[in-house]
């Protein structure tokens, strides 16, 4: 190849071409991330009881018997002096959240998947 040819190459280019590119790049790229999101939050939904099997687990790891003196991170249940790790605690909640948001999350995406798809 000649010096000559690449100049050719290089004025033949046109920049009402990067536009386009980048426009269709970023479709590409957002409509992957979709369907990844969207692939993830329907692995979590179909989980769930897997999830809730993993929440008795934590509930009953966290527990300790009879908080007497120094109790920080524990929030008492009131029952027979047990009371439950703080962590655990939220690790819960959040797990059970989580499954209520995944199946109102899968509805929409799915919705919204759907209308651009047709």
């Amino acid at each position: 190849m000649k010096i000559r040819d690449l100049g050719k190459a290089i004025l033949d280019f046109e920049l009402s071409t990067i536009p386009k590119v980048i426009s269709i790049g970023a479709t590409v790229f957002l409509a992957l991330l979709f369907g990844l999101f969207h692939w993830v939050v329907s692995v979590y939904k179909s989980l769930w009881g897997v999830i809730l099997i993993g929440c008795f687990i934590l509930f009953f790891v966290g527990l300790e018997k009879d908080c007497t003196g120094y109790c920080w991170g524990l929030i008492d249940l009131n029952y027979q002096g047990y009371s439950i790790g703080k962590e655990y605690l939220y690790s819960i909640i959040a797990l059970l959240a989580g499954i209520a948001v995944s199946f109102k999350l899968d509805k929409k995406l799915t919705e919204i998947s759907s209308k651009f798809s047709d």
